[in-house]
C-alpha cells in the first residue's frame, strides 16, 4: 500500500547540564495508509519521544538534530518533511489534530480541567474548519462522543474532566483526537491508566474507528499483548534505537533479537506452572548519560560475544523479507570474535 509517513534516521536529542541524552538515535519507521504499527520496549527506550517528534511536541529542551519525517498527504504527491518545519509555524500547527492526531498517555493531565469536554472538542473543530458555527461544532462534538461509546453523551458534553471516570476521560480524548478525521492517529499508551475490562473496550473501539475512518495508527506501548491484538507491524526499540522490526506474525513467531526474545519470555502465560517465577530480563536500562560502548544491549545479553559486542555496533540483518534485526548473531564472522 501507499506510504503515509516515513521516518528516516531520526535523531532527537536533549542537551542538558549533565550531558546529552540521545533519546532517539537513528530511528527509521514506515507507516502505510490504513496500517497499524506498534512500537514496544521498556520505559526510557525512546518510544514516546519518537512519536512526539513527528509533531515536534517534545518537552524542552528536546530538539530534532537530524533525519527526516516525510508525511504524504496525497498518495501521488510530494511529501512534506515535518522535521524541517518550525515547531511554532502555521504549517505544522495546522497539521496537529487535523492531519495527524495524538492520544496522550494520561488524559487527566492532557485535558483542560477548566473547560467542559464539549468545549474542548468544539475548539478543535472550529480551529481546523473555517466557517463552522458553534452550534454545528456542538452537534459534531456530540456525534463524536456517541461514536466513541460515551455513556449519556448529552450530559457528558457539558461536564468537566474531574466529573468523568478514567474510561470516560479516555473516550473523551479519543473523540477529540478523531473529531477532524485525521489520516494518522498516534496513541501513546492508550490503555495504561484503565482497568483490564476497559482496556479491551478501548482497543476494540480504536480498531472499529480505524476501519470506519480509514486512518493509520501508530500505537506506543510496553504491552506486547496490545500490539499482538492491534498492529500489523511491530517495531522493538531499545535505548533510542530500533533493534528489530517486522510483521507481528514474523516477530512473534521468530523473535530474532535477544531483547525481543527476553520481552516475549517475560510475559505470563495461561497454564504456566504454579509458583514458578516469571522470566526477568537481567540488569536494568543503562543511564542515558553513559550509554555502553558497542551494542547497547550487550551488558544484559545472554548471547554477548566477548571482543565484539562491547566494541562495535551491529548492523541490521534481514531475517526474512520485511523482517530485520540489529544483532551480531546474524552479521559477524568467526574471525571477528576474540
Amino acid at each position: 500500500m501507499a506510504k503515509l509517513l516515513e521516518i528516516k534516521d531520526l535523531r532527537t536529542y536533549f542537551h542538558v547540564d549533565e550531558g546529552t541524552v540521545k533519546a532517539v538515535d537513528g530511528v527509521s519507521i514506515s507507516i502505510d495508509r490504513q496500517q497499524t504499527v506498534g512500537i514496544v520496549g521498556e520505559s526510557g527506550c525512546g518510544k514516546t519521544i519518537t512519536a512526539q517528534s513527528i509533531l515536534q511536541i517534545m518537552p524542552h529542551p528536546g530538539r530534532i538534530e537530524g533525519g527526516q519525517i516525510l508525511y504524504y498527504p496525497d498518495p501521488d504527491g510530494e511529501p512534506v518533511d515535518l522535521a524541517a518545519l518550525s515547531p511554532r509555524g502555521r504549517k505544522l500547527r495546522a497539521m496537529r489534530g487535523n492531519e495527524i492526531a495524538f492520544i496522550f498517555q494520561e488524559p487527566m493531565s492532557a485535558l483542560s480541567p477548566i473547560h467542559t469536554i464539549g468545549n474542548q472538542i468544539m475548539e478543535a473543530l472550529m480551529i481546523h474548519n473555517d466557517g463552522m458555527s458553534q452550534s454545528e461544532a456542538r452537534q459534531k462534538a456530540l456525534a463524536m462522543l456517541e461514536s466513541v461509546g460515551m455513556p449519556n453523551p448529552e450530559q457528558r458534553i457539558d461536564e468537566y474532566t474531574f466529573q468523568l471516570s478514567g474510561g470516560m476521560r479516555q473516550r473523551a480524548m479519543i473523540a477529540m483526537s478523531l473529531a477532524c478525521s485525521p489520516k494518522l492517529l498516534i496513541a501513546d499508551e492508550p490503555t495504561t491508566a484503565i482497568d483490564v475490562t476497559l482496556q479491551a473496550q478501548i482497543l476494540e473501539l480504536l480498531k472499529r474507528l480505524k476501519d470506519e475512518q480509514g486512518m493509520s495508527v501508530l500505537i506506543i506501548t510496553h504491552d506486547l499483548a496490545v500490539v499482538a491484538e492491534m498492529a500489523d507491524e511491530v517495531v522493538v526499540m531499545y535505548l533510542g534505537k530500533v533493534v528489530e522490526r517486522g510483521s507481528v506474525k514474523d516477530v512473534y513467531k521468530n523473535p530474532s533479537h535477544p531483547y525481543t526474545r527476553a520481552l516475549l519470555d517475560s510475559i505470563p502465560r495461561v497454564g504456566q506452572e504454579r509458583r514458578k517465577f516469571l522470566t526477568a530480563i537481567k540488569g536494568t536500562v543503562p543511564d542515558p548519560y553513559s550509554i555502553p560502548k558497542g551494542c547497547e544491549f550487550q551488558p544484559r545479553c545472554e548471547h554477548a560475544m566477548e571482543g565484539l559486542c562491547e566494541v562495535r555496533k551491529p548492523e541490521y540483518a534481514e531475517i526474512s523479507p520485511g523482517h530485520i534485526a540489529r544483532c551480531f548473531l546474524y552479521t559477524h564472522n568467526e574471525s571477528e570474535v576474540g
